[in-house]
């Protein structure tokens, strides 16, 4: 098989692979987490979000200290500060404020809101000269921008302050979101390693919130006895935000972080069918209509930034593969000269 074409394969197959893992679960996240919000009223979604970045972190140790990882580098105290810590900062506020908005919207509402992001990200891929714009892909922002207003213009419910809380979630989103294509792409860092860096500073940073906003969540009783109750629910929702941070690490050296953020959209619409089946949310025919122009301005703007992923591999064999691929190609055509 040509290289060129294994490049490719190479690129389809994990893609596909890690954003179905992140795709299956953050889709389970999101209603576990709106169960132990509103249904539960465990309240405390600092609490909640911080037990994602404690496992994630296990995970990545675990692969370290047992081998399966090697270190590419011993990071310094100044590279840390300005690399991995602005990313787990950023994740930090990401999770936080994911799960409040669970305490001023419904599931459906909250992912209508949502669909905005892949807009800001790409607006900031753009500004730091990461992406290039061009005319379909543009088109397929405009569409994802005018889709996701048409939807949260027909939302039945609002609240000022869950709205305000979008708007700074998205900006935190869109940094954590180019902060970690950097990190991956320009630092050529590996997926474990990054894992491994960044989820103390995650962990750290909202434990802090915790022990300022949240201490009710362990001293008072009522609220130990939810999670002595359910150990189940809280165990897994810890579990599958490490599988999501995965899956979202992976897809984002893949594709992009705005290709990321678009995908995300089609993920939004199984919460949005899950969220009206199991909780009973409601949605307007306006809702529906936004989300479904929504979803067409993301299959456009995905064709065509593909699109530009295969004319990089055909252009360069391997370089769109990451870097351990790179050298194994290299090795093998070493070999065959």
């Amino acid at each position: 098989m040509p290289p060129v074409v294994k490049s490719a394969l190479a690129y389809y197959v994990r893609a596909v692979a890690y954003v179905s893992l992140w795709a299956a679960a953050s889709v389970t996240l999101v209603m576990a987490n709106s169960y132990a919000i509103r249904v539960d009223e465990f309240e405390f979604p600092m609490t909640i979000s911080m037990c994602g970045p404690l496992l994630t972190f296990l995970v990545a140790l675990v692969a370290v200290l047992s081998g399966h990882t090697k270190l590419t580098r011993r990071m310094t105290a100044g590279e840390y500060a300005r690399t991995m810590l602005p990313v787990g900062v950023c994740t930090a506020f990401s999770l936080a404020i994911g799960n409040a908005l669970y305490l001023y919207f419904e599931v459906s509402s909250v992912q209508l809101l949502k669909a905005f992001s892949p807009v800001v990200t790409g607006g900031m891929l753009v500004a730091l000269g990461m992406d290039v714009v061009t005319a379909p892909k543009l088109c397929g922002v405009v569409m994802m921008t005018g889709g996701t207003a048409l939807a949260c213009s027909g939302m039945t419910e609002f609240s000022v302050v869950g709205f305000c809380i979008v708007l700074g979630g998205e900006l935190v989103e869109g940094s954590r979101m180019v902060l970690w294509q950097h990190v991956l792409k320009t630092k050529k860092m590996p997926m474990i390693e990054g894992l491994l860096y960044y989820a103390p500073a995650a962990f750290v940073f909202l434990a802090t919130g915790v022990a300022i906003f949240e201490r009710d969540a362990f001293s008072e009783s009522e609220n130990s006895r939810k999670l002595s109750r359910k150990p189940h629910l809280y165990l897994g929702i810890g579990v599958l935000g490490a599988l999501v941070s995965v899956g979202t690490v992976g897809a984002i050296q893949i594709c992009g972080s705005l290709t990321f953020k678009a995908l995300a959209q089609v993920r939004n619409a199984v919460i949005i069918f899950g969220a009206v089946l199991f909780y009973g949310d409601d949605l307007t025919i306006r809702e529906v209509c936004g989300y479904v122009v929504t979803l067409s301005g993301f299959t456009l703007y995905q064709y065509y930034r593909t699109q530009e992923d295969m004319r990089e591999i055909r252009a360069t064999g391997y370089d769109a593969i990451g870097e351990g691929e790179k050298e194994g190609l290299l090795a093998k055509q070493k070999r065959g000269q």
